[in-house]
């Protein structure tokens, strides 16, 4: 059984009763079902914990040739051609249920059972709902191209193991993964995804790694340099994929950016002068263990806490090199500077590492932290600023957990209730709640389509445009945020009451943009904050573009998959030239 400290069942439970609180306002206002809203939660975190990249939460189950197939999502990250499928326990009626290996490993195989479905010729059929005919087209078309395939076992209990032993689907190894409440509480209470990345540089690197030191470092940080072989480095990211870039800004951009075909080029035609040609790398990391050879040279012999944190293009171009274009890996280096951190001041030195040190184009220039100006005022303000009734606030989430951490402070019954009755869950917002609604908001739904990592990179990218490095919002930034997260949340409420099941977040996206860009004028947002609510005919307007935004969506797809077309500035264009 997964070893579980009493502080440990405690920060579990309370976790636990959270997310059974929010995903019950979340049936309430979408209509889901309760796995449908438990998993978009929690892979929303993941998502922003760099995890998962562009997750799709669809509950799908068929018997095939004699074959329980039983899927509730999947992911793509295509830089690492890795899909993921998705299984789920819950226990929605229990407390903090114990969940044994076998239910676990049993989940995980039905869910496998789709690619081996898919092996076997299946067919959509005329049953399956529009989202699960996206869902397993998008899953037949990857699988034919796709490097590695993984597992992930959601459940909201303990779950006595966190790896189970692979899958083999026609001769390739499926990896199974579990997060169970206990790991995601770790999540939640560290804000990073895991157990910090443990490299054995023996075992991983093939050799310990050479350093050179400084004869001297500051005091709250120590600076190596270090050359690690390029294979070493793609076998590195194989093995982790996002969670070795979780603290890179810039881990989104794909391959097609100009000067990832540089360094493809140059690993192609001139591997030899790699370690030339290229700036390196930049990382982090916990704890080193430094040891001296015979020769007198100074290594290191593990590394804990590993994190890239300038650099994610190379990493993720060198390991696309050698393992999609087969490119001979033996003659390529990477010189690397590892910074030795102290956990109190990390966000700080990572956001610093990562502005200062790339060069490579204008978007590395941003440091996403949590603990940037902005989200410092915005978290300020809401602590400061009450709704016009005098009697509620809003609540600035700007790291996870802290709605929870404020709430269970209260230490009695009638306390606690002071407190929701002063800032009312409903009234929580996130910084992906802030990022999707106001890019939707200032017209950008195709990007808010490309999930909440993205998207939230891209907000905070344009955010800065035109602003000074120390700008903040004030109480009128605030108010009309507000507004306009009410405004959003009417267009996901306008969703619901329609009951469209395909599509949904991407309608509400579109419903949101195409709104704002119809109402102009016509939609006050400071009379929505002053009133905390959206005018009936505004109302009745979102009501009645709803079902033909929809038609219009799907159409404009032109068969192909529509939430892959909802990415595009195309769609975007076309919808906004239509007049319902």
């Amino acid at each position: 059984m997964n070893k579980i400290t009493p502080d440990e069942e405690q920060l579990c439970g309370s976790l636990l009763e959270e997310l059974r609180e929010e995903v019950q306002q979340k049936v309430e206002l979408t209509g889901d079902f309760s796995e449908i809203c438990y998993l978009g939660l929690v892979t929303e975190a993941l998502e922003a914990a760099g995890v998962l990249e562009e997750s799709f939460v669809c509950h799908y189950s068929q018997e095939y040739k004699r074959l329980n197939v039983i899927v509730s999502g999947y992911a793509y990250e295509e830089e690492r051609d890795c899909l993921t499928l998705f299984a789920c326990i819950l226990n929605e009626d229990e407390g903090l249920a114990r969940v044994d290996s076998h239910a676990l490993s049993k989940a995980a195989q039905k869910a496998a059972n789709l690619l081996v479905a898919i092996d076997r010729g299946l067919d959509i059929q005329l049953s399956f709902s529009n989202r699960e005919i996206e869902m397993v087209e998008r899953i037949k078309q990857v699988r034919e191209q796709v490097g590695s395939l993984r597992v992930i076992v959601f459940t909201d209990g303990l779950a006595s193991v966190t790896d189970l032993s692979d899958i083999v689907v026609q001769q390739t190894k499926v990896h199974v993964e579990v997060w169970d409440i206990l790991r995601l509480a770790r999540l939640r209470m560290s804000d990073r995804p895991r157990d910090p990345i443990t490299v054995d540089c023996e075992k991983d690197l093939s050799a310990p790694l050479a350093i050179l030191e400084p004869p001297w470092n500051a005091d709250d940080c120590k600076v190596v340099l270090a050359i690690i072989p390029g294979e070493a480095l793609a076998r590195l990211y194989e093995r982790y994929g996002q969670r070795l870039l979780e603290y890179n800004v810039r881990s989104f951009l794909q391959v097609t950016a100009g000067v990832n075909k540089g360094i493809r080029d140059t690993l192609r035609s001139e591997p030899q002068r790699f370690l030339a040609y290229n700036n390196g790398i930049s990382a982090t990391a916990d704890r080193l263990e430094l040891g001296t050879l015979a020769s007198g040279q100074k290594v290191i012999r593990n590394i804990t806490g590993l994190q890239i944190v300038n650099g994610g293009q190379t990493t993720a171009s060198i390991h696309r090199a050698w393992k999609q274009d087969k490119v001979d890996l033996s003659q390529v280096y990477v010189q690397c500077k590892i910074t030795l951190v102290d956990m109190g001041n990390l966000a700080e030195m990572v956001g610093r590492i990562s502005k200062y040190a790339n060069t490579q184009n204008i978007i590395q220039m941003a440091d996403f932290s949590a603990n940037e100006p902005y989200h410092i005022g915005l978290e300020r303000l809401s602590e400061q600023i009450w709704c016009p009734d005098q009697k509620t606030k809003w609540f600035y989430e700007r790291a996870r957990g802290q709605f929870a951490v404020a709430k269970n402070a209260a230490t009695t019954a009638a306390q606690k209730k002071a407190f929701v009755r002063k800032v009312p869950p409903s009234h929580k917002v996130t910084k992906t709640d802030v990022a999707k609604a106001l890019s939707c908001y200032d017209g950008y739904p195709q990007i808010t389509s490309k999930g909440a990592q993205k998207c939230f990179v891209e907000f905070m990218a344009r955010l800065r445009k035109g602003k000074q490095e120390d700008w903040v919002p004030d109480k009128v930034y605030y108010t009309e945020l507000i507004g306009k997260i009410l405004f959003f949340r009417e267009c996901e409420a306008a969703a619901k009451r329609a009951k469209i099941g395909a599509y949904k977040a991407q309608l509400v996206y579109y419903l949101c943009a195409y709104s704002v860009a119809k109402l102009g004028n016509k939609l006050d947002i400071q009379k929505i904050w002053s009133t905390q609510k959206i005018e009936n005919d505004t109302r009745a307007r979102l009501d009645g573009w709803v079902a033909p935004l929809y038609e219009a969506l799907v159409q404009s797809a032109r068969g192909k998959n529509v939430t892959e077309w909802c990415k595009k500035d195309q769609c975007w264009q076309e919808i906004t030239e239509l007049s319902f």
